[in-house]
């Protein structure tokens, strides 16, 4: 049976769960950064989110909460909170992915009293997420202007070399192009 709840949890609980987790991380001696939905929602996109994603810098949490492994690297914690559970990914990337999470971890932003992983940062594991509404997302920081091209390929060669920073600046272009013609449409 899934613990994934498809109800949407308001970001005023999602905040006190990320909260949680920052408390759990300051025992640890860790660094704790919000990432997904909640993120989103700090940077102005109204979408939902059912679950809370945290980055840390090394494993946090409680024990009495703790659920499962996540298939890439962290746990998943079902956080009690006014009255049910609430679905906690914590996530310490042990793949190819570590050095864009670790960056992400690095430079991570203060949005509301939490560190957020910053709009570029975002969209490159957005990018590498590659569901439809994590490019809505992508989509969301590119037309806020959030987001450039340059500075997001940018921080991808730092992170990944310049195949990466090739690859991703092919993923801005399909998006901005699934933009377009969503424009045309409209019209």
């Amino acid at each position: 049976m899934s613990t994934r709840s498809t109800e949407p949890i308001s970001p005023q609980r999602a905040l006190q769960v990320a909260r949680q987790a920052v408390r759990w991380g300051k025992r640890e001696g860790a660094r704790v950064v919000v990432a997904g939905g909640l993120a989103m929602y700090l940077f102005g996109h109204t979408r939902n989110t059912c679950d809370v994603d945290v980055l840390a810098s090394k494993p946090i949490g409680q024990g009495r909460y703790y659920h499962k492994p996540i298939a890439f690297g962290g746990s998943t914690y079902l956080v009690p909170l006014g009255g049910r559970s609430r679905v906690l990914d914590v996530i310490i990337r042990d793949d190819d992915a570590r050095p864009l999470y670790a960056s992400s971890i690095a430079h991570a932003v203060k949005v509301r009293g939490v560190l957020v992983a910053d709009p570029e940062h975002l969209v490159l594991m957005k990018l590498q997420a590659g569901r439809y509404k994590d490019l809505a997302d992508v989509q969301f920081f590119l037309e806020t202007k959030q987001v450039t091209t340059a500075r997001v390929v940018a921080l991808a060669r730092r992170i990944g070399g310049q195949f990466y920073a090739s690859e991703v600046r092919r993923g801005l272009h399909r998006v901005r192009d699934q933009m377009r013609a969503e424009r045309r449409t409209e019209k």
